[in-house]
């Protein structure tokens, strides 16, 4: 039988087979799309750091440039952070602000959010004295709401995780803030110093086994081998030690340390909210639930290159907050990242000369 191909019969048979052909080439495709898709590595909610700009608020020239600015020459966040993405969601439209942020969060893309704790007319908050709401006559008494306060108050508030401890009505124990959470994170790897972690204290054999086994449970794939593992637990080294020194500098700024002759430079905010309980009756939770960023005539003036809202003098930062994320699928090992955020922040706002 002659079965040599020639330029004759592969023209016939193009001219005739030519359907099957782009069919089975298609189909090649697709097939090779999906088996990319499920085995490619994927980023985890902790491998993408998302800050986001509530509505209130407008953006400066650094907002959109973090991702650069974040992970340029040198990356100002641990290695596990691979990729940092901005949403401003600052639009006329109230409900599309809404949705454009509920997208991100129901996807668990979230890790800080600023919002303005100014006055947000056209919204009403009622009114707390002593932590009970205030009554004129049978109505709740109510003042101008803010920004801060309308986010604080909306259905993500339990997606948030406070600067300290709160303590809910609804609640047998303290719901755990940051602080809280990081300092008993980096007590399983560090030894005090005082009243400080020391990061040359670091049990390097803990934090080998926790990473492996991290690497194991998550299928970490940059990790898959002996020698990789290697050079990943010395970046863990890192990543622990950074958290230890950024821990305590956040403090730092948060408290101040006279010993150190350190004074506060931002604020944790107390805020009054008001929920509803099963039977409609209002009832108050008083807590530290963000981090003002600029207190009023304080050293941060320049965060409004980040963000700022208009007033009838002009542009201003005073009282913007950072919000904490705490989003479905994060977790605990890297709250860190926030506090190495709001150092960075800091460090680059911060004006010595007032």
């Amino acid at each position: 039988m002659d079965a040599k191909i020639t330029k004759k019969r592969l023209g016939e048979f193009l001219s005739y087979e030519w359907i099957k052909v782009l069919a089975i080439i298609a189909a090649i495709v697709i097939v090779w799309s999906v088996v990319f898709s499920v085995t490619a590595s994927r980023l985890t909610e902790d491998q993408l750091f998302t800050i986001i700009n509530y509505t209130g608020t407008n953006i400066g020239e650094d907002f959109n440039a973090y991702p650069d600015l974040l992970m340029g020459k040198k990356n100002v966040l641990s290695y596990e952070v691979n990729e940092i993405s901005t949403l401003d969601i600052t639009v006329d439209n109230n409900s599309m602000a809404s949705s454009l942020l509920e997208t991100r969060l129901t996807t668990s893309e979230g890790d800080v959010l600023f919002a303005a704790d100014a006055p947000y007319k056209g919204q009403v908050r009622p009114v707390v004295e002593q932590g009970a709401v205030v009554y004129d006559g049978d109505e709740i008494k109510t003042e101008t709401s803010t920004y801060l306060y309308d986010f604080l108050i909306s259905r993500y508030h339990y997606m948030t995780m406070s600067v300290e401890d709160v303590k809910y009505p609804t609640m047998a124990e303290p719901r755990k803030g940051i602080i809280t959470q990081v300092d008993e994170y980096l007590a399983q790897f560090f030894t005090k110093d005082g009243e400080e972690y020391d990061e040359t204290t670091l049990n390097k054999e803990e934090a080998e086994k926790q990473f492996r086994a991290r690497v194991e449970e998550t299928s970490d794939k940059r990790f898959r081998n002996e020698k990789l593992l290697e050079e990943g637990l010395e970046k863990e080294y890192a990543r622990l030690q950074q958290y230890c020194v950024a821990f305590e500098t956040f403090k730092d700024y948060l408290y101040g340390d006279s010993a150190k002759g350190l004074e506060p430079v931002i604020q944790a905010t107390e805020s009054n909210l008001v929920f509803s309980d099963d039977n409609g009756d209002p009832f108050v939770v008083t807590g530290k639930f963000s981090l003002n960023l600029c207190p009023v005539g304080g050293k941060m003036s320049e965060l409004k290159d980040t963000v700022y809202y208009k007033t009838e003098s002009g542009t201003t930062a005073d009282n913007v907050n950072l919000v904490f994320l705490n989003l479905e699928g994060s977790q605990k090992e890297f709250y860190g990242e926030k506090l190495v955020f709001v150092n960075y922040l800091v460090e680059r706002y911060l004006d010595d000369t007032m």
